[in-house]
C-alpha cells in the first residue's frame, strides 16, 4: 500500500502515548473482522498496553474456537475511555455504530486498517490496501512492523481472516502473497485443516434447513439469481442471523449467474444486500449509490424503504440496468423453486 511507512510512523507514535486501547470492527462482523479484532489485541497486550475487543453485535458461530473470542465484551459501558480506537475490516464510521461513535468519540485518535476498495480513508491513520486478500493480510504486516512476535495464537486468528475472506483461497483478490502470508503463519502454528474445518466446513442443523427454504425460492432474470432470507424463514427453521453466513458465497456458484444477490430482511423491514458478479459487473459500484462498498466482486449494502418488496425491486432495477451497460440480455423474471422440479 502507498504511505506504508508514514501512516506506521504515526501510528507508533499514538501507540507510544496510549495505555488503553479499544478495537472495533464493522456491524454484522464476519470471520475476517473477528479474526483481526483478536489477533491485534493480542499483539497489543505483548506490547503492554491493555487493549479490549467491543463488539456489539452476535458474534459468528465459526469463530469461538478463536483464541481470546471469550474475551469479547459486547457493551461498551463495561470498558474504560479508551486512548487510541482501532478500527479494522470497516469502510466507513457509520458501519462501527454503536462500537464508535463519531460524535462522543472524536477527541480520540483513530487507526483504520482496512482492505476495501471503497474505504473512505476516516482514520487518523488510514492502513488500507484494497489489493489484500483480507484484513487479516494487512495486519500480518501492520504487527510485525510494529515489533511484536506473531505467535501460533495470533497466526491462527490471522489465517482464519485469510481463509474466510479468500473462500480458503479461492478468489479473484487472492495473490502469491497471500499465499506467502498464509505460509508464514503455518510455520509459525496456525492449524490450516482446523481453519478451514471450522470457518468453511462446519454449519448448523439449522443453517441446512434455512438454505432448504431459500433455495427452494430461488429467482432469476437471465444472468441476474438472487434469493431472500426473511424473518419467518429464521423462525421456522431455528435459525440465527448470523447463519445466513456463507449463503451469499453459496448462492454465487449458480453457473448461470453473472450476479446474484442475497436479501436479508430483518425484523424491522431493514434490508441487507449480499452481491456477488463474476466480471461484468462491478459488484462495489453497484452497492455504492445505496450506501455500501466492498470489493469489485463481493460487496454489500443496507437498504432502508416503504417496504422490503419496495427496496429490493429498487435494487434489481439496478443489477439489471448494470448487466444491460454490460451488455448482458436480462429478460423477465422466472421463479426456479425445488418443488417445480425446474
Amino acid at each position: 500500500m502507498k504511505n506504508l511507512g508514514k501512516e506506521l510512523r504515526r501510528l507508533r507514535g499514538l501507540l507510544a502515548r496510549a495505555r488503553t486501547v479499544r478495537i472495533v470492527t464493522h456491524l454484522s462482523p464476519d470471520a475476517d473482522g473477528i479474526s483481526a479484532c483478536l489477533a491485534l489485541r493480542l499483539a497489543l497486550v505483548e506490547l503492554g498496553k491493555t487493549a479490549d475487543v467491543l463488539v456489539v453485535d452476535p458474534i459468528p458461530g465459526n469463530c469461538w474456537f478463536l483464541p481470546g473470542c471469550d474475551r469479547i465484551v459486547q457493551s461498551r459501558s463495561h470498558l474504560p475511555p479508551p486512548d487510541l480506537i482501532f478500527s479494522l475490516d470497516a469502510g466507513e464510521p457509520g458501519l462501527l455504530a454503536p462500537a464508535y461513535d463519531p460524535e462522543q468519540d472524536k477527541t480520540i485518535p483513530l487507526v483504520n486498517v482496512d482492505h476495501h476498495l471503497t474505504n473512505t480513508l476516516f482514520g487518523t491513520v488510514n492502513l488500507v490496501d484494497p489489493e489484500a486478500g483480507a484484513s487479516c493480510e494487512l495486519l500480518y504486516t501492520v504487527i510485525g512492523r510494529l515489533g511484536a512476535d506473531i505467535t501460533a495464537e495470533i497466526a491462527t486468528c490471522l489465517l482464519a481472516g485469510l481463509v474466510s475472506d479468500t473462500q480458503a483461497f479461492r478468489t479473484a483478490n487472492t495473490t502469491p502473497h497471500t499465499l506467502r502470508v498464509a505460509a508464514d503463519l503455518m510455520q509459525r502454528g496456525a492449524p490450516l485443516k482446523t481453519v478451514v474445518a471450522e470457518i468453511l466446513e462446519s454449519k448448523p442443523l439449522a443453517w441446512f434447513r434455512l438454505m432448504g427454504l431459500v433455495f427452494a425460492d430461488l429467482r432469476s432474470m437471465g444472468p441476474l439469481v438472487w434469493a431472500e432470507v426473511t424473518p419467518s424463514m429464521r423462525l421456522a427453521t431455528g435459525a440465527r442471523p448470523e447463519d445466513v453466513d456463507g449463503i451469499a458465497n453459496l448462492l454465487s456458484t449458480v453457473r448461470e449467474a453473472e450476479v446474484t444477490v442475497l436479501f436479508k430482511v430483518s425484523d424491522d423491514g431493514t434490508v441487507k444486500v449480499s452481491v456477488r458478479t463474476k466480471g461484468r459487473v462491478n459488484a462495489a459500484d453497484l452497492c455504492m449509490p445505496f450506501g455500501g462498498g466492498g470489493h469489485a466482486r463481493a460487496a454489500g449494502c443496507t437498504l432502508v424503504g416503504p417496504s422490503p418488496a419496495a427496496s429490493k425491486d429498487r435494487f434489481l432495477s439496478a443489477a439489471k440496468e448494470a448487466l444491460e451497460k454490460a451488455g448482458e440480455t436480462v429478460g423477465a423474471a422466472t421463479e426456479r423453486a425445488a418443488r417445480t422440479g425446474v
